[in-house]
Formats: C-alpha cells, structure tokens, sequence
C-alpha cells in the first residue's frame, strides 16, 4: 500500500538540498541519492544525450522558487514549500529493475504533480536509500515532491490541497487509471475492499438528530398555540429550549445516548454571521428560519385567525332584527343623501342661470349707453356745419335714430332696413 506523508517547510532551500544533494542513507540498495529527477514550470539541468540529469543544482532550483516568492504579498512567509512523500510497498514495486521501476515511478508521481499542482512549480527525486521494512532492511521505491506555496503569478497554493486526506483520494484516483498504462501491472487499491459497517444507520450524527428533531418540532407546533405548551410538549421528548439574544432566539438541547455513554447536543433555530462592510452573509446555522421564535409565534397567530373563522356563528332574533332595521336605516340615509344631493344640482343651475341673466343685461345696458354716447357726438358735429338748424328737429331725428338703434339691438337675426 501506498503510504503517504505531508508537511510544510519553513525553507524551500534547505528541503531542496536535502532531497538532491548528499550520499544515499542506505547503500543496500544503490549507492545514489536521486535515481530519477523531474519538475514542473522548472528550468532543470540536461545531460550530454539532452535528458534531464539526476544531478541537480539546489541553489539554481531555489533561485527559481525565490522568483516566484518575490511576487507573493507577503514574500517573508512561514511556510516557503510543502513537501509531500509518496512510498510504494513492495507488492507496487519490488525494486527488482531499479533503474526502469524508478522511470515508472517518476512518470507517474510527474502526472499527479502535473494534474493536481499543474499550477504551481515543484521538485521530483525517486530515492531507494530509507531504511526500508522491518524484517530485511532494504529500501523501499519512495518518490519526493516539492511543491512551492507560492504560484508563479504570486498568488498562495491552497493548503488543505495538501492534507493527507485530499492527497489520499486523488492519488488513489490517479493510480487507478494510470498505474496500468504506465508499469503494465493493475492496480490494487487498498481502500476498495474496506467493509461498510452494519450499524451506520444507528449511528447518531449531529446531521440526523437535526433532521429528527426538525420532525419533533414540526409535528408538535401543530399540536399546541402558545410558546408555555410548546415547551412543555417538547420537554416530554427530552428536549429543551433555551433563550438568548435578550430573548429573541432560541437554542434546542437535547441529551442522548450513545455506545460510549451520553452525549449532550444543541443546535440554534437561526444564525446567520453578516460581514459589518459589504453587508453580505458570511455564514448560515441553525435547523432554519422557520424554527424561530418569532416564526412560530406567527404560525400559532395566523392558527388562530383561520380557527376564529370558521368557527360557526349563532342566530339570534333579535340581533336578525337589529340588522334588519340597520339595513333600512342605512338605504333610509342613502335617499336623504340622494335627495339632498338632487337639490344641491337644481340651486346651483339656478344660480348659474341667474348669473347668466344678470350678464346679459349688463351688456344690453352697455350697449345702449354706447349708442347714446355715439349719437350725442353726431349731434354736436351737425350743429358745427350748420348752426343755424333746428335743434329740437335734430333732436327728433337723434330720438328717432336712437329707437331704430335699439330696434336693430332686439332683433339682431332680422333683416337690416333697407335690405
């Protein structure tokens, strides 16, 4: 079985010569310290037949690491590199061919490297020099990557890509599909066969006691209207409800029991953590909205109201009665109301009528005291051209003249004289 080993360093550098450089911790097997080297978005060191070389320079690798680490925010971090080491039993790779096992080894771990940390720089040395098993003392095919924890564009490599966990699973992924291609040889993972326990589903999670205990407060809210009954309803199930937030939210506690004893779980009704900046939801607790106090409160509210409802009225007489006569006083007031709106219309067309009568009589008077204006002026300019002409003659002419004028005034559609 693969065993696997993670871990971060403080110094890039010192991981660096450690894996390269020096002679081989045990010589049982080879006397070499890298039996196969490799990296990704590196500049590594070629032999004479243009292959890389198993002899590397640490400080040219750390130079090109530093390069990276320059560009970060904080470029004086911690943690400069993890590295991560990969260790074949002998049943993957006996170590018989140490020379072609340790192409294959380097071919594979460079995929993995490639597909997982394609983004990142990173070292590969295949070594065969550790101590090795208990019983024969020889090494075992074990394969070094070292990964920068700075990308090239600056930015931080994710350290949970580089728990045991994640690790585990993507490499038993890869191998799956790429063991075979690359040794000829299936791949046997040592996870597949694992039983599944019969008990699982009795297992008590956090997870299930909050979907059963959504179920318990579900069934009884539709059983109680008020929060005293709510909580003594619940206290019958071994559940209890605590206040908090000045008595504004709620928190649900309840004591199980498991194989190793009891265990005491609790739960809020809602809680969500709001960034004091930007105003957005960082993070969301509890069983949920609806298992609030207030959304309770409101669901018994609005319980009430549909029961008041339907619930079914009584007749009395005498109230029938008292409708009745409400019926006929209100249609009583709707006439007087009509009636008085009636004579409300008829005053005020008489007034407007009235008002229009009074204008028209103006202008008629308007209109007589022009024409005497006009016809006292005509007088005047007669007697200037003859002054020795009758007055009262002129005077009976004016008149005359004066009466024909209004005629004409009376009868504006009829003929003018002389027409």
């Amino acid at each position: 079985m693969v065993v696997l080993e993670s871990r971060a360093c403080h110094s890039s550098y010192n991981r660096i010569c450690y894996v390269l450089e020096g002679s081989a911790h045990n010589n049982s097997k080879t006397n070499q310290r890298a039996l196969a080297v490799s990296g990704t978005n590196l500049n590594l060191l070629h032999d004479a037949d243009g292959q890389i070389s198993n002899v590397q320079s640490a400080p040219y690798l750390e130079e090109q690491f530093h390069q990276s680490l320059k560009k970060a925010y904080n470029p004086h971090r911690q943690y400069q590199c993890q590295s991560v080491v990969v260790s074949f039993s002998k049943n993957e790779f006996d170590t018989s061919d140490l020379a072609g096992q340790s192409r294959q080894a380097l071919k594979l771990i460079q995929g993995f490297a490639s597909q997982y940390f394609g983004d990142a720089q990173s070292v590969i040395c295949v070594q065969c020099d550790g101590p090795g098993g208990l019983n024969d003392g020889d090494g075992k095919l074990h394969v070094h990557l070292i990964v920068n924890s700075v990308k090239r564009d600056g930015r931080t490599v994710a350290t949970n890509r580089f728990s045991v966990f994640h690790l585990r699973k993507n490499l038993n992924t890869y191998m799956e599909e790429n063991f075979e291609k690359a040794t000829g040889r299936e791949w046997k993972n040592p996870f597949s066969n694992n039983k599944t326990r019969h008990d699982v589903d009795k297992l008590v999670t956090k997870s299930a006691w909050n979907k059963r205990l959504k179920q318990t407060i579900d069934n009884v809210k539709s059983q109680v209207s008020n929060e005293t009954d709510f909580k003594a309803v619940l206290q019958t199930y071994g559940i209890t409800v605590t206040e908090r937030q000045k008595g504004r939210a709620w928190t649900y506690h309840q004591v199980i029991k498991t194989a190793k004893g009891t265990k005491r779980l609790s739960v809020r009704d809602f809680y969500q953590r709001i960034d004091r900046q930007t105003g957005s939801v960082l993070s969301t607790r509890g069983l949920g909205v609806g298992y609030t106090k207030s959304a309770l409160i409101n669901y018994w509210e609005k319980q009430v109201e549909i029961e008041s409802d339907y619930q079914p009225k009584s007749v009395n007489k005498n109230s029938k009665r008292k409708d009745d006569h409400n019926v006929r006083e209100k249609s009583n007031n709707d006439i007087k109301r009509f009636e008085q709106e009636v004579n409300r219309q008829r005053r005020q067309q008489e007034h407007l009528r009235q008002h229009e009568l009074a204008t028209e009589t103006e202008e008629i008077n308007d209109e007589r005291t022009t024409e005497r204006k006009r016809q006292s002026r005509r007088q005047e300019s007669r007697q200037c051209v003859n002054p020795n002409a009758d007055p009262e003659a002129s005077q009976s002419t004016s008149q005359q003249a004066g009466f024909e004028g209004v005629n004409r005034f009376h009868q504006p559609d009829g003929p003018e004289p002389g027409e």
